[in-house]
């Protein structure tokens, strides 16, 4: 029977081993997966927080643009509305011109200043829009100082840029 109580001591030997590994193993493992749970809690924080920067950054991006697209529709109304004005004027300061050519030389006008405000070189827009203005300016002039009397029947310089030209 000696054998046989050292078989069974062996036996129980060998399962209280595997059991003291396992249950290491088990307390590993799971402290193991308590730090990965910490290390996800962490990492999602940290995306939470540089997604709440991202947010923000965008939202004040967003603001500026809106408020620059603001002005700019206030700057485009204010040019319109003196394409307006000059419109009147040339109606004042030429008086036999016919209408027709009044609307020519608006719509001339509003066209730059379209593209000034739609196409990607605004920098030449601006520039073509400027001469147009000037010698727009000085079309005027000429007729003031001219008089009634001796007026030219069309603001020649603006009908030269218009010749001249592309839209």
């Amino acid at each position: 029977m000696a054998g046989g109580y050292e078989i069974a001591s062996f036996v129980v030997d060998v399962i209280t081993a595997f059991k003291g590994n396992d249950l290491a193993w088990k307390k590993q493992a799971c402290d193991d997966l308590l730090e990965l749970k910490r290390k996800k809690q962490l990492g999602e924080q940290e995306i939470a927080h540089a997604i709440d920067l991202i947010k923000a950054r965008h939202k004040g991006e967003l603001e500026m643009e809106q408020e620059r697209q603001k002005r700019r529709l206030k700057d485009y109304k204010d040019f319109l509305d003196s394409l307006d004005e000059m419109k009147r004027e040339l109606i004042d300061n030429f008086s036999d011109m016919p209408k027709p050519m009044v609307l020519l030389i608006y719509n001339h006008g509003k066209q730059i200043l379209d593209n000034m405000y739609k196409k990607e070189n605004k920098n030449a827009h601006e520039g073509r829009f400027a001469n147009f203005m000037i010698t727009y300016f000085n079309d005027c002039q000429n007729a003031k100082q001219r008089g009634t009397e001796n007026r030219l029947p069309l603001p020649e310089g603006i009908m030269g840029l218009i010749g001249n030209q592309p839209t």
